[in-house]
Order: C-alpha cells, then sequence, then structure tokens
C-alpha cells in the first residue's frame, strides 16, 4: 500500500510538470486532460496537497479559457480544501499536546524512580563502609602485634577503594548532568511547539476562549445578555466578481476583510467570522462589557468611510468596486465553541437573526440600526428614523440610519472621531453594569 501511495504520488508529480509543458506550450485542452487525471489519481489516496495545487492551477486554467464560473468554482473547492488542512493541523496540534503532557507525567515518573534508586544505592554503599570498618576493628582488637605493619597496607588500600569511590560519584554526577541537559533541550523543543499551537488556536479562537479549551479540553457555551452584533455584505457582489478572475477576487475581498478586522480591533469588537463576501463580528464577547452599542456603531461608520474612500479611489482609476451594507442589533445571545473537531467560535439566538435583517434591510453606505441598538446609541450619535421596515419572512422592524457622532462629542468634521466629551458621556451613561 505505501509504495502503491508512493508511486502514485511520484505519477501525479510528473503528470503535473507534464501539464506545465502544455500550458507553457498554450495546449489547453491537454493541459486540463493532465490536471484532470491527477485529480482523479490523487483523491483514493487522500494527496491534499497535491488536490490543493491541482485545484488551483484548474481554476487558473478555466480563467484563462474565459470560463469564470468553473474558475470561480474551483476556487472555491481550492479554499475550503485549505480550510479543511489548516484546521486539521489545528486538531493535530492538540493531539500533540495532549502526547506533551502525557510524556511530562512520565518523565516525573522515571525521574521519581531514579531519584529512588540513587538513595538506595547510597544506602549500600553506607552499609558495605560500615561493614567494613566493623571488620577491620575486630581484626584490629584481635591481632595487636600487626597492627602497625597492617594498617598502613589497610590504609593505602582505603585511600584507593575511595579514590575509585570518588570517580563512580563524578561519573555519575557527569551522567546527571548529561540527562539534565538532554532534557533542558526536549523541554525548549516542547515549549516551541505549544508555541505553535497557541498561534494557531489564537488564530480561530478568542484568547480566552483558546486558554479555557487548552486548560479543561472543552470551552462552554455562555449567555451574553448584551451583544451588539454587526453584519456586513457587498452590494453586487456576485455580479462584479465575473468580471474578475479568481486571484483578483480573492486580493479584493483581503484587503477589505483584513482592514475591517483592524477597525473592530481598535473598537475592542470579537471577529467572528466570513461566509462568501459577508462579514460578521459582536461586541461584548467572550469578555462581557456594557459599552459595546456604541463601540459597535463606531466601529461601524468607519467601516463604511473605509469603503467609501475605497470607491473613490477606484471610480478615479477606472476600476471596479463593490459598495457595502452595514447592519447593527443589539441584544442577547448565547456564544461559544461547540463539537470536538474544526473547532469554530460562533453565537446563536434570535438577536443575532435580527442584526442579519437589518444588514439586508439597510442601504449602501449606510450603519442601519435596530430599535434595541438605536436606545443605547441615540445620546451619542445623530439618528434617522426610517420607519417600520419589512424584511424576511414578513417581519417588521423599526430601523434607524446612523450618520454620525453629535458634533459636541466629536473632534471631526466627519464625525467619526470622539472626543473627551464623548467619554465623559460614555462613562456616565454606562456607569451602572450588568451581568453578563
Amino acid at each position: 500500500m505505501q509504495k502503491s501511495l508512493e508511486d502514485t504520488y511520484s505519477l501525479c508529480e510528473s503528470l503535473n510538470r507534464l501539464g506545465e509543458v502544455y500550458f507553457q506550450q498554450k495546449d489547453y485542452v491537454r493541459a486540463e486532460q493532465v490536471l484532470d487525471t491527477i485529480h482523479y489519481l490523487a483523491r483514493p489516496y487522500g494527496l491534499k496537497d497535491l488536490e490543493l495545487k491541482n485545484l488551483r492551477q484548474l481554476a487558473r486554467l478555466d480563467s484563462i479559457q474565459g470560463d469564470l464560473l468553473s474558475s470561480y468554482q474551483r476556487y472555491q473547492q481550492f479554499t475550503s480544501l485549505k480550510d479543511s488542512l489548516e484546521q486539521w493541523q489545528v486538531a493535530r496540534q492538540l493531539v500533540l499536546i495532549e502526547t506533551e503532557d502525557h510524556i511530562r507525567q512520565k518523565e516525573a515518573e522515571i525521574k521519581l524512580l531514579r531519584k529512588d534508586q540513587e538513595i538506595k544505592r547510597q544506602q549500600e554503599k553506607w552499609r558495605k563502609f560500615i561493614m567494613v570498618g566493623s571488620l577491620l576493628g575486630m581484626l584490629l582488637l584481635g591481632i595487636l602485634a600487626l597492627v602497625l605493619v597492617r594498617s598502613n597496607r589497610q590504609e593505602k588500600q582505603a585511600n584507593r577503594t575511595l579514590a575509585e569511590k570518588n570517580e563512580e560519584i563524578n561519573q555519575q554526577n557527569e551522567e546527571i548532568a548529561a540527562q539534565r541537559d538532554r532534557m533542558l533541550v526536549l523541554n525548549q523543543s516542547l515549549e516551541k511547539e505549544r508555541e505553535k499551537t497557541d498561534r494557531l488556536l489564537l488564530n480561530i479562537l478568542p484568547q480566552a476562549v483558546a486558554e479555557e479549551l487548552k486548560t479543561h479540553g472543552q470551552a462552554k457555551v455562555k449567555t451574553y445578555h448584551r451583544a451588539s452584533i454587526l453584519f456586513t455584505d457587498f452590494e453586487g457582489f456576485t455580479r462584479l466578481s465575473e468580471t474578475m478572475n479568481p486571484d483578483q477576487l480573492i486580493e479584493e475581498l483581503n484587503e477589505c476583510f483584513v482592514a475591517f478586522d483592524e477597525i473592530i480591533r481598535r473598537h475592542n469588537l470579537e471577529k467572528i467570522k466570513t461566509i462568501g463576501d459577508a462579514y460578521m463580528c459582536i461586541g461584548g464577547i467572550p469578555e462581557p462589557n456594557v459599552t459595546n452599542p456604541v463601540d459597535t456603531v463606531l466601529a461601524g461608520l468607519e467601516i463604511q468611510h473605509f469603503m467609501r474612500k475605497r470607491r473613490e479611489a477606484k471610480q478615479q482609476q477606472g476600476e471596479a468596486y463593490w459598495q457595502c451594507r452595514l447592519g447593527i442589533n443589539t441584544g442577547e445571545i448565547r456564544a461559544g465553541v461547540i463539537g470536538t473537531s474544526k473547532f469554530a467560535y460562533d453565537a446563536w439566538g434570535s438577536a443575532v437573526n435580527i442584526a442579519a435583517r437589518m444588514e439586508s434591510g439597510g442601504e449602501i453606505d449606510q450603519v442601519n440600526i435596530s430599535q434595541a441598538t438605536y436606545e443605547w446609541v441615540k445620546d451619542f450619535f445623530e439618528c434617522e428614523y426610517r420607519g417600520e421596515i419589512e424584511v424576511k419572512n414578513q417581519l417588521i422592524l423599526q430601523m434607524y440610519f446612523v450618520r454620525r457622532l453629535h458634533p459636541e462629542l466629536s473632534s471631526d468634521n466627519l464625525g467619526l472621531q470622539p472626543n473627551h466629551l464623548y467619554e465623559q458621556r460614555k462613562d456616565l451613561k454606562f456607569a451602572p453594569s450588568i451581568p453578563a
């Protein structure tokens, strides 16, 4: 089976090079045939790295041939497989943590056993010394006449024995020092692996949740009585994405989402996930806080400001651009990690669903908020009542557009940057804490 796997891997590598030759010769039909052959050879053996490389090449080939839909689908398969591999690596690192704990326990047991053995050896040595001394004393008493002659001989023998024992002890000390050095190297290696595992966990989970997962082996789902959920979505994403090749599409999404990540980090929000072109984050979790409604609205205003500036730059360059809808709701949610593999931090509850309706019922360039969020933020922001809006499933919801910070609370003309009066009002507004 191993030989068959190695032969298949070698064959796929050779076919991959052949496909590159056809691709360079612009013989796209043969190149696609070769790449399809690699795909069906690699899949039964679980050669995920070859499948990953193969899907990316097929997406590029479809893009060059003008089949953008197929290219996009293949690139989605590539992204899904890549995420699956990364999540498998996280699970593997968790297994390494468990193995490390087991090794540490065994090392402690070995250390105790060696210490016990060393004590027994020392006791045996002293017993022998005492026995020899007793015998020598009896012999000295019995044969007084020979004491002077034999004492010198016995003294020399004792010195040689002591020197040998000292040499033996020195050798044992050297062995112990060498073992200590080996244990130090092993501990350093384990520490590096632990740091890698911690970094992987922190890439997919909040720090507090990751620590709980490492300590207890699971992370409990918690209730948060006041959390603010923010959703974004790009208007006309599917239509505009058809004009881009997969690499351009992913690069554009990445630039937007990286900017969103930095904005929500400054406002103490937790990123939950992205689904296609949708982006979700929440304020007030995993560590509860009472200021999350205003924090989340400030982040929403900054995100829309970023998207407007990006659109202006794209228009000046004559390039296609995306426009963003954004919705926010505040309420009670449940959040945490469920399952035992492919860990993901998520949130549930009607407040989450209403936030999604705020986004779908919003308009481009606007921060659309619910009645619940409005009650918390109206003292800080200029808001425009939109009335009762019908959304999905014939649900009627009251909505507001947030225009900007009140002028007296803002340090800039755009109403994006709060001043010291804003901070004072926030301290007064949210002074009474609530349970989370």
